[in-house]
Order: structure tokens, then C-alpha cells, then sequence
């Protein structure tokens, strides 16, 4: 058939670990890239995103999904919290900046 076939499972997995790479080195600098470990738990999730490309939206959704706090509740009732952005001083145990994909990876472009 054209020498296209379909990749297998044992095969899907690495595909999509190189696809998660590509398109986290893809994403134009300034790019943040970030990994997440809920406590307790063995599966890393991962997240990069650009500037100007709903990182806003994507951001104030992590802060709440981590902490259950909707962002701008949070930051009314601690004026000192840092902006969205600030993702590394939110002071959440288990987030840190990543250099590869973690289990999960969620990558954002625009």
C-alpha cells in the first residue's frame, strides 16, 4: 500500500514522545516549559507554551486545576502573589521547570 503503514502499540508510544519533543523545541522563545507531579502520585505531567498564545487562559486553568483555587480569587485575597505567569513561585510542591516531556505533555502554540 504505498510502503505506508500504521504503527503499531509498540511502536505509537515513542511516536508520540518524539512528537511531543518536536513540538516543544518547535515553540518560538521566549517559550516556557513546565512539569508537574500531583503528591503521591507516579505520573509527571508536562506543559510548554508561548507567548501571546492563550497562555493566560492555559495558566489561570493549571492554577486552579493544582491548587483549586480559581487564580484571580487567589491573588485578591494575597495581593504579594505573583502574577500567572510566575509560574515557578506559585510555591506548589511538585512543579518545576522541565527540560523534556513528562508522561503527559500538553504543548500550546500558536
Amino acid at each position: 500500500r504505498g510502503g505506508h503503514e500504521q504503527a503499531g502499540p509498540a511502536q505509537a508510544a515513542p511516536l508520540r514522545a518524539m512528537a511531543a519533543l518536536l513540538l516543544a523545541v518547535a515553540v518560538s522563545a521566549p517559550s516556557r516549559f513546565y512539569q508537574y507531579t500531583p503528591p503521591g502520585a507516579n505520573l509527571t505531567v508536562s506543559l510548554c507554551f508561548c507567548n501571546k498564545c492563550g497562555s493566560s487562559s492555559l495558566v489561570a486553568a493549571l492554577y486552579k486545576a493544582i491548587t483549586g483555587t480559581d487564580f484571580r480569587e487567589a491573588r485578591a485575597a494575597n495581593p504579594k502573589l505573583p502574577s500567572r505567569h510566575w509560574v515557578l513561585d506559585w510555591g506548589v510542591p511538585g512543579l518545576r521547570e522541565a527540560t523534556a516531556p513528562g508522561d503527559v505533555h500538553i504543548g500550546l502554540v500558536r
